[in-house]
């Protein structure tokens, strides 16, 4: 397999790399916005009620949900890392095709008769 075709296979890899992995983002996004919301509902009822000073309602609003608050930073956590996953992979698409630019143009000279 030739360097240009060896190229041309590596970036279908990484696009379908790139495309499975908004697929997930999708997924986990959707996780994030689920676990935020059972966060938010969570403390709101128990902030509502709670007996006190808004003060002592509020952080013991922030004790009963712990948990839930937990588990909506670490899909917040999950979903940034795909995100960065993704620009990773955009950087790789575009470092191969300009690869693959300079692959064709290379041989495109030498084809000519200009590299003899």
């Amino acid at each position: 397999m030739s360097e240009l075709e060896q190229t041309f296979q590596e970036l279908k890899a990484i696009s379908r790399e790139l495309a499975a992995a908004v697929v997930e983002l999708r997924r986990l996004d959707e996780i994030r916005v689920g676990t935020e919301g059972d966060f938010k509902a969570a403390f709101a009822r128990a902030f509502r009620d709670t007996p006190g000073s808004a003060e002592m309602r509020k952080q013991t609003a922030w004790l009963e949900c712990e948990k839930q608050w937990r588990t909506w930073s670490l899909a917040e956590s999950v979903t940034k890392v795909q995100q960065a996953h993704i620009r990773a992979l955009h950087t790789r698409v575009e470092v191969g095709r300009s690869i693959f630019s300079a692959q064709k143009a290379e041989m495109n000279f030498v084809n000519s008769g200009g590299g003899s």
